[in-house]
């Protein structure tokens, strides 16, 4: 995140369906704030691993802010929740905070993982909430909290059970309910009970939980507190001077989305060690926030700690004032024009520079025929990167007509359009197109008939679809293989036997080959056993081939000419005569 993005990203911030709230210089201000509050979350610290991320944002810390008042870590704190990462993380912080600064630390759902991670763990909820508690550097009676600094109300929320027990407890019902956080009926009385002690509409409230509420901030759609998020919606819209701070989506505070206003403010506080959005995690990122709080307002500003630089500033007002509505829409430039590339038979890839938003676009959707094909999330944190969008599973040689509209943090359309027509190769050799194979000429057209290729013969009907089993051409029948590869010679098709001559064709009646004869009949099956054939009998041994000579059949016996016929008469046998019956019996 460099210096050069400041200018988009201190333009206007908005909420759902809001219009902008108000946005202030990124220039130090000479009025002092009456609290000064660092705000990070996931920091996911492992004692295996450096943790680099976290030391440099405290440092940061420090130098931009050397007197903040308190530092709060909206859960996530530890990787695991193992107790050797809950020492790293306490000396890490003891070592590197502002000496005087309280801290105000929330349970989440990675302090449950030690019996995700160690599956002969033994450890319970309930003991890895007293190690948080133990840990947490106040003497604390539950994992839900709330303190008073500097004359504000600070409120700290918590899932009661682990991801194990949630998977165990609602995973047949709520698949995504192990990243949950369950509130229990006795928290959400406290809650209520809470927030309303010395409760004035000139001073904000803090609350924290570590899942944000579901549908709000940025990143809420996929990840949030699930179960009773709209119970939480409902209480808090009762004091419209709070503003909640939540983690666990790690989705960076470069989209305007991360603070959303809906009857009181909603914050997204990204993740310190490593960020996430719609296409995957992004490298390098660190985020978190420096909190100014005044008399009249409220001002929020993001930082990146991996370079030490300011993402915008954002101003809510005290008291509480809900912004107008924004419906300004996304347009595109005249560098916006689709560009196609690596266009082929059945891909293409399009190509095109980013729109212009008053916030920042969040996503492209790209339609054909008025349909919505394809998603494009947008690297709002880099305006100046091409867009693209590989499209696949076209058809050859056909039109395309696309159209790509933008929308904004708040899902305002764009009014108009880019739109781009293209024709896609056809193909050139075998094409497959779901079960059916397909042959095209250099010229790219479709075969039909048939087609000698790589030494094999194939045939293609009318339509240009390759052929399988047997076929008829012109009064004569071939048999093609699953693969269409024409056969030819012997061929066993169930429990009988064909024979197809070097061109293909299915052969009947006699033919000779190595020296011996055999017969199929008009269906071009091969006959076995005694045979009948222009008034004579011959007879057919088990492969097929005709018998000549002596033949016993049982105590009969038979003779058959040096042709294969029967005799049914005197016979002249090797110099003697020998008498054989009509039906071809040896008369002995």
């Amino acid at each position: 995140m460099k210096k050069k993005l400041i200018p988009l990203f201190a333009a206007i911030l908005t909420a759902t369906c809001l219009s902008p709230l108000e946005t202030s210089s990124l220039v130090e201000a000479s009025e002092q704030p009456t609290l000064q509050m660092a705000v990070m979350s996931d920091i996911h610290i492992n004692q295996g691993n450096p943790n680099n991320k976290f030391k440099q944002a405290l440092t940061d810390l420090k130098n931009i802010a050397p007197g903040y008042d308190t530092i709060a870590v909206v859960g996530d704190f530890t990787d695991r929740g193992f107790e050797e990462d809950y020492k790293a993380f306490n000396q890490i912080l003891g070592e590197n905070k502002n000496p005087g600064a309280e801290q105000f630390i929330t349970m989440g759902n990675h302090e449950y993982f030690e019996s995700n991670v160690d599956k002969a763990s033994t450890v319970t909820d309930e003991m890895m909430q007293k190690r948080f508690m133990d840990y947490n550097g106040d003497p604390l009676s539950t994992i839900y909290f709330d303190k008073w600094i500097k004359g504000y109300h600070f409120i700290s929320l918590a899932g009661e059970l682990s991801a194990k027990t949630l998977s165990l407890t609602y995973g047949n019902i709520f698949p995504d309910a192990k990243d949950w956080a369950y509130i229990s009926e006795e928290q959400y009385q406290w809650f209520e009970r809470t927030l309303a002690v010395e409760a004035a509409s000139n001073k904000p409230i803090f609350v924290f939980l570590h899942q944000p509420i579901a549908n709000t901030v940025y990143g809420s759609d996929k990840w949030n507190a699930g179960f009773d998020s709209k119970r939480l919606l409902t209480i808090l819209k009762k004091y419209p001077q709070a503003i909640l701070f939540s983690g666990h989506s790690h989705y960076p505070l470069n989209h305007p989305k991360s603070i959303y206003q809906d009857g009181f403010t909603m914050v997204n506080t990204s993740s310190v060690e490593y960020t996430w959005n719609e296409n995957g995690r992004i490298p390098g990122f660190s985020q978190g926030y420096l909190v100014n709080v005044y008399d009249d307002r409220v001002e929020m500003k993001s930082r990146e700690f991996s370079d030490g630089t300011w993402i915008k500033s954002t101003t809510i007002p005290i008291p509480y004032k809900e912004a107008a509505k924004d419906t300004v829409k996304p347009t595109f430039t005249a560098n916006s024009n689709l560009r196609i590339s690596n266009l082929g038979t059945t891909t293409v890839t399009l190509s095109w520079d980013q729109g212009q938003d008053n916030t920042a676009i969040d996503r492209y959707v790209i339609k054909e025929s008025g349909k919505t094909i394809k998603t494009v999330y947008s690297q709002y944190w880099k305006p100046e990167e091409v867009v693209s969008a590989t499209i696949n599973n076209l058809v050859p040689h056909t039109s395309y007509t696309y159209e790509i509209y933008a929308l904004d943090a708040w899902d305002n359309l764009s009014a108009d359009p880019i739109k781009i027509n293209l024709t896609t190769q056809g193909p050139k050799g075998w094409y497959q197109k779901g079960d059916t194979w397909y042959y095209y000429t250099n010229e790219g057209a479709k075969q039909t008939g048939w087609l000698f290729d790589k030494n094999r013969w194939y045939y293609f009907d009318q339509a240009g679809v390759l052929q399988t089993g047997w076929i008829s051409i012109n009064g004569k029948w071939y048999y093609l293989q699953k693969s269409g590869e024409m056969m030819t010679g012997w061929f066993k098709d169930g429990t009988v036997w064909y024979y197809l001559n070097q061109n293909g064709a299915m052969q009947t009646g006699w033919i000779s080959l190595g020296k011996k004869w055999y017969f199929l009949d008009s269906h071009g099956i091969m006959k076995i056993g005694w045979l009948r054939n222009k008034n004579n009998w011959y007879y057919l041994d088990n492969n097929g081939a005709m018998y000549t000579g002596w033949l016993a059949k049982g105590s009969q016996w038979y003779y058959l000419k040096p042709d294969g016929a029967m005799v049914n008469t005197k016979y002249y046998i090797a110099g003697k005569w020998y008498y054989f019956s009509t039906s071809g019996l040896w008369r002995k």
